[in-house]
This record gives structure tokens, sequence and C-alpha cells, in this order.
């Protein structure tokens, strides 16, 4: 079966997929985040410091988050200079800020309690209906299961990943996780897109819906690659690498 009639098929099941009802659990790294109060100026600051000189960065991420050597702060400035560029960095984090719940939208939409819609126990800021919010605990485990599955690393869901599409790693990332990085941050950005598109949806998106996502754009960029010439389809196999093998492997008799 080839990858266009599997991303298909995918399509189809999902949207007629059953919405499964996650259990309630804890997420790690939630209280060293301070409930996602530092998570705005994350968005703010890498906005200012695309066209910024990278050596200064780990400096402004400090002095911004007021203790030298803060472990976010760190993270943050290594993604900087080894993971990705100005460019994708900007576009990734905008889209979370335009797509957050802010005290001027609730009060455009009238009467509200600003709390999630999913819960309905905790306020809707980013990293609550991002990440922590435990209606999605079973939609992250299953995504974290299929990435370990193709790609044959130990991928962590990490808020990092999830939020920022990085590794939450000061000591560097070991070899096969920095080989499949630009892969991740691609299906960490088609999660986002899942659950902005479920914003105030009572049920938490699917799997299925995911999966079906990130073959439909497997199948486009690969294609869109292709156009561009020989180094640029070459770019493109390389980043869609993991889950063209594994694809090859359910086509296998």
């Amino acid at each position: 079966m080839s990858s266009l009639v599997l991303g298909k098929e995918s399509y189809e099941s999902s949207k007629n997929a059953t919405h499964d009802m996650p259990e309630m659990t804890d997420i790690p790294l939630i209280e060293a985040i301070n409930r996602g109060a530092k998570i705005g100026m994350i968005y703010t600051l890498l906005v200012d410091l695309q066209l910024d000189d990278m050596v200064h960065q780990n400096e402004r991420w400090s002095i911004r988050f007021g203790k030298a050597g803060d472990w976010m702060g760190q993270s943050l400035a290594m993604a900087d200079t080894t993971l990705l560029s100005a460019n994708l960095k900007t576009q990734h984090y905008k889209t979370l800020v335009d797509l957050y719940y802010t005290p001027a939208k609730l009060k455009k939409w009238g009467k509200s309690s600003g709390l999630c819609t999913r819960c309905g126990k905790e306020e809707a800021e980013i990293l609550h209906m991002f990440s922590a919010c435990p209606m999605l605990r079973v939609f992250l485990c299953e995504i974290e299961v299929f990435l370990k599955k193709i790609t044959g690393c130990n991928v962590q869901l990490s808020v990092m990943l999830v939020l920022l599409g990085v590794m939450d790693s000061t000591e560097g990332i070991e070899p096969p996780l920095y080989k499949i990085r630009r892969f991740l941050f691609v299906a960490m950005a088609i999660f986002q897109l899942c659950i902005a598109t479920d914003w105030i949806k009572k049920e938490p998106p699917t799997f299925e819906g995911w999966r079906s996502r990130l073959l439909a754009i497997y199948n486009i960029e690969l294609s869109l690659y292709k156009l561009k010439g020989y180094k640029k389809r070459h770019r493109g196999e390389r980043i869609w690498a993991p889950l063209t093998k594994w694809l090859e492997n359910q086509d296998t008799p």
C-alpha cells in the first residue's frame, strides 16, 4: 500500500473516529515552569531575538528569567544555536501566541469563566491547553508510542518538546535524536494544529486525526521537494526518513 493511499485512508477514518476519554494524570515539569507564567515571555523574547547575535542570547535569557544559569534559559539558548532557524522559531511561537486564550479574547467573546473547556478545572492558558490538561494524556501517550516506533529512539514528549518543538537537554542531544530533530519539530507542529483546530471542543483530538495530518503533509512535502531539484529533494528525504522507512515496512508483506 502506498503512503498516499495510507494517508488518504487515515484521513477518512479520522473523520469518523470516536473520541476516547483519557485518564487524569499529572505531567512532569509543570511546577518548574510555574503554571506557564514564563511561557508568554518566551514567545515575546524569541521574536525580539530573531535577528540578534546568537552569542548574546544566553545572557538575555538569564536576565529575563532573573537567574543566571536558569535551566529553561540554557535549554532555549541551546535550541537557538543548534536546532532551529530564526524564521522557523518565529513562525512557530507566533502561531501559538495567536491561538491561546488571553484576557482580551475572553472579554471579546462575552461571558466566560476562562476555564479549560475540556476539564473545566484549570485556567485556559497556553501551557494547560497544549500540554498540561489531563484530557490530553491519552492523545500525547499515543503520539509518543508512535514516534518511538517509527524512529527507534527514546522520544520523550516533554513540555519543551510539545510546546516549543525543542528537546530540553543542556548537555547536548544524542546523535540518533539529533538526526530526527526536524522531523520531531514537524510532528509537534501538527500536534499543535490538532489542538488549535479543536480548541473549544470538550473532546480531545484523536491520534488518528494527528496521524492522518502527518501523512498528508508528508506526501505534499516530498512532492514539493522533488519539484525544487536534487538538493532540496535530498533534504526532504533526509527530514522525512523515519516516516518513509516505517511506511516501507508497512508495505512489506
